[in-house]
């Protein structure tokens, strides 16, 4: 029983671990992918977008370079769904 506990505790710490804002990930020649999501929640996709532009921009000035949005993808929130959002960015030169 005790072993069962442990095991689910694991898993539940896992699944909202994967709930949490991830880095940016590489996409390509200095092309990189972020993307955040809610839980359940009435949120419109587009809400989320302004932090992820911020953190694109922080990212990129780290490097000495400015972000460029490529494209962007949003999902409204709802009853069972979590807004989500996701930007694909360059980090170009100033």
């Amino acid at each position: 029983m005790r072993m069962a506990i442990s095991t689910l505790a694991l898993v539940v710490t896992a699944t909202l671990a994967g709930c949490a804002d991830a880095p940016p990930a590489p996409a390509g020649r200095d092309t990189y992918i972020i993307s955040t999501s809610t839980t359940w929640t009435f949120k419109a996709g587009g809400e989320l977008l302004p932090s992820l532009y911020a953190k694109a921009d922080a990212f990129c000035r780290k490097q000495g370079k400015v972000s460029t949005p490529v494209s962007n993808t949003t999902g409204d929130g709802g009853v069972a769904l979590n807004a989500s959002a996701q930007l694909t960015f360059r980090c170009d030169p100033p």
